[in-house]
């Protein structure tokens, strides 16, 4: 025992004998059983510490079942925390390779770690690459992950990462590399090594690269040995159809690549892929070539051998920089991104469609209503995306007296106003007045309005304006 904490016994010691018998203390001699009192209380307490410090704490009188649970439930760099807490939680942490099988990281030592401790189980793999914002983590899917100063991830690139992984694809089965840019030298060659090892559990795939990128890939993915694969989102690199030749059974593909390179044979290659996004490489050679060289005419031609006939679509979702369309019988989805979509109008609503539901910005609710397309009169469900509501710009206001007038949506039940993403001046209120006028002479079936993001406000001189808007819909709700 220290000896100030024999001092501080003494004197508790004292003070108790003291009540048992004034004027006596522990050194005073006044009786001998006193010493012989003060001894067994020492020893009595000592016993009584010790045993309490023997105990097991009540956190590890959990069944090892539960408390592998427990951390089975925490993201990787908190998992890692709870190794440092004893030598209990420790031992018990990584004797469980089902613990280290799920990785989430941008640390070399840490992958290296995990690879280890995860045995021989199947691995899902997101490697982060360093300087990657929260916004941009978030927006990829990546909740449980803690950034540094800043506000960024930390780390070493994602190619020394992906290095380290390449001698483990065997058994990688799902695997996720984000990477703010990709060196040229370095990068590039692990990368291309990425792509033609063989992985035969591997069963979701994703590479996203944000900034340059100078690779790409057309030989057979993951060496023609990817046998269990049913999602592939590659973007950044540019990924050739070639690529897929050995490739059976894909539900999801998302690659980078531009129509002008996709043959026809190689069209019909991705025929059978449920759900293809194709992000549009505008940087690419021969996209600015083509641009130069060729009309739109043959751009729309292009298009429409990767997209479905107009005539069998039920769903179109139409933006300045995007184009998703849906099919009526099977429900395959198409979509095109980072590309301007202006020259395909004429597809998207004169082409003896029949939707059943549409999703349309601003601009494109201008032309729309411009030129009252007749594919529009079986619309059940219509969302109009907002970029501003300022009266100063009445030609992107919809709800002014200017704007050109709606067409005809006689079986509308669902209308969704939302603001855009991309809105130069944030807004958030909208005229009720303004509103209830518009809804009353536009749409007379009286649609549930659904308001994301937006709210309704009454103007200075306006008493009624709230429940005008209540009676030009059926319900009103908000998102």
């Amino acid at each position: 025992m220290a000896p100030d904490q024999d001092y501080e016994l003494r004197r508790a010691v004292e003070t108790a004998l003291q009540l048992l018998s004034p004027g006596a203390t522990v050194n005073s001699g006044k009786t001998r059983h006193m010493d012989h009192t003060y001894s067994a209380v020492v020893k009595a307490i000592s016993a009584l510490a010790s045993s309490y410090n023997d105990q097991e704490p009540r956190v590890n009188r959990l069944p090892l079942e539960i408390l592998v649970k427990i951390f089975a439930q925490l993201p990787t760099y908190e998992l890692v925390t709870a190794t440092h807490v004893c030598k209990y939680w420790r031992a018990t942490a990584v004797a469980q390779v089902t613990l280290w099988n799920r990785i989430v990281t941008s640390s070399h030592a840490q992958l290296v770690c995990m690879l280890e401790r995860s045995g021989t189980m199947l691995l899902d793999v997101t490697i982060l690459g360093p300087n990657l914002m929260q916004d941009t983590l978030t927006a990829c899917g990546v909740e449980d992950w803690r950034v540094g100063p800043g506000g960024a991830s930390q780390g070493a690139g994602a190619y020394v990462l992906c290095s380290v992984l390449l001698a483990h694809m065997s058994r990688v089965r799902k695997l996720c590399v984000l990477s703010p840019m990709v060196l040229p030298a370095q990068g590039s060659a692990v990368y291309s090594a990425l792509f033609s090892t063989p992985a035969p559990e591997l069963v979701h795939f994703e590479l996203q690269t944000f900034g340059p990128c100078t690779f790409g890939t057309e030989s057979s993915l993951f060496d023609g040995c990817a046998p269990r694969l049913r999602y592939i989102a590659v973007c950044g690199p540019s990924l050739a159809i070639a690529a897929l030749r050995h490739v059976h059974g894909l539900a999801h593909l998302e690659f980078t690549n531009t129509l002008m390179d996709l043959a026809e044979d190689e069209m019909s290659a991705i025929q059978h892929i449920s759900d293809v996004t194709l992000h549009w490489d505008s940087m690419s050679r021969t996209s600015v070539s083509w641009y130069l060289v060729h009309t739109p005419a043959e751009l729309i031609q292009a298009t429409q051998r990767f997209l479905p006939p107009t005539h069998d679509l039920r769903e179109i979702a139409f933006t300045e920089s995007s184009i998703r369309v849906v099919h009526a019988k099977t429900g395959f989805v198409r979509e095109i991104r980072e590309m301007e979509t202006e020259f395909l109008r004429p597809y998207a609503f004169h082409g003896g469609s029949v939707l059943v539901q549409l999703t349309v910005d601003e601009p494109t609710w201008r032309y729309v209503c411009g030129s009252h397309p007749p594919s529009l009169h079986e619309i059940i469900d219509l969302t109009v995306i907002l970029v501003t509501l300022e009266t100063w710009f009445p030609e992107y206001n919809p709800f002014l007296p200017g704007y050109p007038k709606a067409p005809s949506m006689p079986l509308l039940k669902r209308l969704t106003l939302q603001t855009s993403t991309q809105a130069t001046i944030p807004f958030r209120f909208v005229s009720a007045a303004l509103l209830a006028t518009w809804l009353r002479s536009h749409f007379p079936s009286r649609p549930v309005l659904v308001l994301k993001d937006l709210v309704p406000r009454l103007d200075a001189d306006d008493t009624y304006g709230d429940d005008a808007l209540l009676e030009a819909v059926e319900r009103l709700e908000y998102i």
